[in-house]
């Protein structure tokens, strides 16, 4: 039988409750100072009376109604109309004269509650119930029956907590008596950055995604941004078409040459990644990728990330002028992101949007490396870049990623293997130095679902944009950086670079396999 879930207000916390929470719920707010505990209390209580016509009343134990009103009203939500409306009552209170009320059934409390219809109550905090006794079983008792005096009167509570850390070991005693514990923190990235997250620790009765999910202030309040597991159930839009899935049809890069090595183009709706160091045109590559698509009248993304917001499409060079006209025109749309304040999970979420909006397509990312450099942990880097993936390929839109690569010369070393390995095709730019010159080498590591030319060839970056030339025919080690004679001393063969590919590949494949198959 489908209950009728609660909806707590807050962006996002509902798609971690997979719709909201259920009735007859007390979930405890705990967190560290500046976590935003209130506030998620605040919009709770507001946003039940204003959007779903349930009535709230707050008690609270330590701020007075003036401040309540003031606080409020910085996200635009205006306290004072919806009592004078019956939709909800402030309690400025101590947790004796609210334990005393709860006791009896004709309690002033009671009273309030009745005459509004009550559905919802904020407490804030029960952190001081805690000044009533120093004994521990007698909290516990104390703060069973509060709550359970609480739940008699409402469908649903929010009960405010702090703690000093949230780095501690077990847990106390109000996330034992409570049906939901939602964890707030506030922790420092580096030396000049703090960030928030939200963490469901229990939900009895009910499923909720887990993971530390971003959580940020805006305008309106605070909004959550859950963990790419929330994308798991996305299909790509070909995924059901069968043998047509094998055929799908070609999308050109804008370079005649690069589209020959690849058999006439990227599959559309594929996802590539165009690796390279400092100065190998990766950057040119994906602007000829856009101009070309523009001119076919197809829309386009371009995801840049940066310190400057001006140089976003000033990145482009040489199609810089060609491109801001189709900004103008609405055709191109730039999403900048500053690395220095970058939340991967925000940014996930806002581009669901731009694709569901925009509907471009060809998107390009430029570039993938600062994206991962956004993401702390390894092994959340290759569930969110699949996420992402399989979000691009859900709106069908064929992906360009440029990635930076440390060595300009040398043996070739690619360190993310495990995370490009997620990608359907992988384009390799190099600096060649040959007969005295250093000159530009270009190859296509690898192809997923399709065929390609295994050649390495010369190009060079003229007014034009980028030019394939000719092949590297009588040259050993183009790829390592260093290309010379054929026969010559530490020869690296084309098919040891080939059969590395293959094998990440394989790797990738047998990932899917163990987490359940997805794209």
């Amino acid at each position: 039988m489908a209950v009728d879930l609660i909806k707590t207000g807050t962006e996002g916390l509902d798609q971690i409750f997979f719709g909201g929470i259920i009735p007859d719920n007390s979930m405890l707010v705990e967190g560290s100072p500046g976590a935003g505990k209130t506030t998620l209390g605040l919009q709770y209580i507001y946003h039940g009376a204003v959007n779903f016509g349930q009535p709230g009343i707050i008690i609270t134990f330590e701020e007075q109604p003036e401040k309540l009103y003031r606080d409020a009203l910085a996200f635009g939500w205006d306290l004072r109309r919806l009592e004078s409306r019956n939709l909800l009552r402030i309690i400025p209170s101590s947790p004796e004269a609210v334990r005393d009320m709860l006791l009896k059934p004709e309690s002033g409390f009671t009273r309030i509650s009745r005459s509004i219809g009550a559905n919802r109550v904020m407490v804030d905090s029960i952190t001081h119930f805690r000044r009533l006794t120093e004994n521990t079983l007698q909290l516990r008792v104390l703060l069973n029956k509060f709550i359970t005096g609480l739940m008699k009167l409402t469908n649903s509570a929010v009960l405010i907590k702090e703690i000093e850390t949230t780095e501690r070991e077990g847990a106390n005693i109000e996330e034992y008596i409570v049906d939901t514990v939602v964890r707030l923190s506030y922790e420092q990235l580096g030396r000049q950055r703090r960030e928030r997250y939200l963490e469901v620790i229990k939900s009895r009765g009910q499923k909720h995604l887990s993971g530390k999910h971003t959580l940020r202030f805006n305008d309106t309040g605070l909004v959550v941004y859950p963990v790419c597991g929330a994308l798991n159930g996305l299909e790509r839009r070909d995924r059901k078409t069968g043998p047509a899935k094998r055929a799908r049809k070609k999308v050109s890069t804008g370079i005649e040459g690069l589209d020959q090595l690849c058999h006439g183009g990227l599959p559309a709706g594929s996802s590539s990644v165009v690796a390279g160091s400092s100065g190998t045109g990766k950057s040119v590559l994906a602007a000829q990728f856009m101009h070309d698509g523009l001119k076919a009248g197809e829309k386009v993304l371009l995801v840049r990330f940066g310190t400057d917001r001006d140089e976003a499409l000033e990145s482009t060079g040489l199609f810089y002028p060609r491109l801001a006209k189709y900004t103008r025109d609405g055709e191109l749309e730039v999403l900048f992101r500053s690395t220095h304040e970058l939340a991967p999970d925000e940014l996930l979420y806002e581009l669901k949007g731009v694709l569901a909006k925009h509907k471009p397509g060809r998107l390009v990312v430029d570039s993938l490396s600062q994206l991962m450099a956004g993401v702390d942990d390894e092994e959340y880097t290759v569930d969110y870049l699949g996420a992402l993936l399989r979000l691009f390929a859900h709106h069908g839109a064929t992906s360009v990623f440029t990635f930076e690569m440390d060595k300009m010369f040398g043996p070739l070393e690619i360190d993310s293997r495990r995370t490009l390995g997620l990608f359907d095709n992988l384009v390799l730019l190099r600096y060649v130095e040959l007969e005295g010159e250093i000159r530009r080498a270009v190859t296509i590591l690898k192809m997923r679902g399709g065929d390609h030319d295994k050649a390495i060839q010369e190009y060079v970056i003229g007014a034009g944009g980028i030019e394939v030339r000719r092949k590297f025919e009588q040259a050993v080690d183009v790829m390592g950086g260093g290309a010379a004679a054929a026969g010559g001393p530490d020869r690296l063969e084309l098919k040891d670079i080939l059969e590395d590919a293959t094998r990440w590949a394989q790797a990738t494949r047998r990932m899917r396999e163990k987490r359940g198959g997805g794209l």
